[in-house]
């Protein structure tokens, strides 16, 4: 008897879809990940801008969290917009999600997180474990493309348990 484990693919939602979403797209799909790309902007929710995407969807938090499978999924937020981020974070840190990135700057997210806490939305210790901000690997990252390649190795690292290290350490 010949058993054969067919693991799913991941699956990654980008929460923005401007210029910086279309590498981390285009990589992830690369490398085999179901790729659904969220955006409340009708000019950047469009499929012929992120070709490489599996699903790209035009929409709103809180909305949108209606019909959108997370249970299992990676995660960025990366829409460049302070209330639609903390929107989206307002339901995101509720779902059972395998990686929560935020982009952008730790004191940005700080932000986030305290105006969370003034509305008595409390992340738990294993939300505050998947939280990652800022996102990625130190790889000395500088363009749209490098940072991607950053983000999907330290997500690929969380989802494994690995630290994301050298290997020859």
């Amino acid at each position: 008897v010949l058993r054969e484990l067919l693991v799913p693919p991941i699956s990654l939602v980008v929460f923005g879809a401007g210029d910086d979403a279309g590498p981390l797209v285009r990589l992830a799909s690369d490398i085999g990940w179901q790729v659904t790309v969220v955006d409340h902007r009708p000019a950047f929710a469009v499929a012929e801008r992120l070709p490489a995407a599996d699903n790209v969807i035009l929409g709103r938090a809180p909305e949108l969290f209606d019909d959108l499978p997370l249970d299992g999924c990676a995660t960025i937020v990366m829409t460049h917009n302070y209330m639609q981020d903390l929107a989206i974070l307002r339901r995101l840190v509720k779902q059972q999600v395998r990686y929560l990135g935020v982009l952008g700057p730790r004191a940005r997210t700080d932000r986030l997180l305290n105006d969370l806490g003034t509305e008595k939305i409390i992340l738990s210790a294993e939300m505050r474990r998947i939280l990652h901000s800022p996102v990625g690997l130190d790889i000395g990252a500088e363009t749209a493309e490098e940072i991607a390649l950053s983000v999907l190795a330290e997500m690929r690292a969380v989802i494994s348990g690995r630290q994301g290290g050298l290997l020859r350490q």
